[in-house]
């Protein structure tokens, strides 16, 4: 997708935004932006006791459920825009019941762009020239005192258009490892490395890596760890 897509993509989202928040009076999104972090049924919980407790002019969806649907029938379909969904076919693995994986993600440059906006938003400053830091009496070459000192940056901006501007990409997922026996959900996250800070900002959601559907007896088998590998490099 080219750079003017991307522009465009950006004032629709800030128009869907717009209609988004007309679909709730303002009390609504003071009290949503307060909790939206927390669990759907925290929230749901939260939503449905404060418009019960106080008089409120306006539209008041008492659950994420209802308010998706205003947002649907008022502001439309946003995300379908930036939305890709994929069929892994891991037939060759012979594994029962599961031929194939459907993934779905949103596409890495609009999460980047979005992430580099709320950045800028928050007054936390973008690094896109690489910079040589030496040492004041022995003139060696340092690094480690940011970003823009890296090699990292300095072979990707060699290898860019004159006048370009490098982006720089970091994506990860938790495999899990973090003391909790079983996830039915890994997160895939994008991470804006232009950046010297350590702002969760920086950090979007792409998506969920995809779940191989079998029964539990087929997950120590030799073909249900291959086709695992498999799908992960996909």
């Amino acid at each position: 997708m080219c750079v003017y897509m991307y522009l465009q993509l950006q004032s629709m989202w800030k128009e869907f935004v717009n209609d988004t928040y007309t679909c709730c009076c303002p009390a609504f999104w003071s009290v949503y932006e307060a909790v939206h972090g927390q669990t759907a049924t925290c929230i749901d919980a939260v939503l449905h006791t404060v418009k019960r407790l106080v008089e409120v002019t306006g539209r008041w969806p008492q659950s994420n459920r209802s308010l998706l649907k205003i947002i649907n029938r008022n502001a439309g379909d946003f995300w379908s825009n930036v939305v890709y969904t994929k069929t892994i076919d891991i037939s060759t693995y012979d594994l029962p019941g599961c031929s194939s994986v459907t993934f779905s993600y949103v596409d890495p440059v609009f999460i980047w762009i979005q992430r580099c906006n709320a950045l800028c938003g928050a007054g936390i400053s973008l690094q896109w020239t690489p910079k040589k830091l030496c040492h004041p009496h022995t003139d060696e070459e340092m690094y480690g005192a940011g970003i823009e000192y890296s090699l990292l940056m300095r072979n990707a901006t060699a290898e860019i258009p004159v006048n370009g501007n490098v982006a720089l990409f970091n994506i990860s997922w938790d495999g899990g490892d973090v003391g909790y026996g079983h996830r039915s959900a890994v997160p895939i996250v994008v991470q804006v490395m232009n950046t010297n800070s350590m702002s969760p900002l920086a950090v979007g959601l792409l998506g969920y890596l995809p779940y191989i559907e079998v029964a539990e007896g087929c997950k120590t088998g030799a073909s249900y760890i291959k086709a695992k590998k498999y799908l992960l490099q996909v």
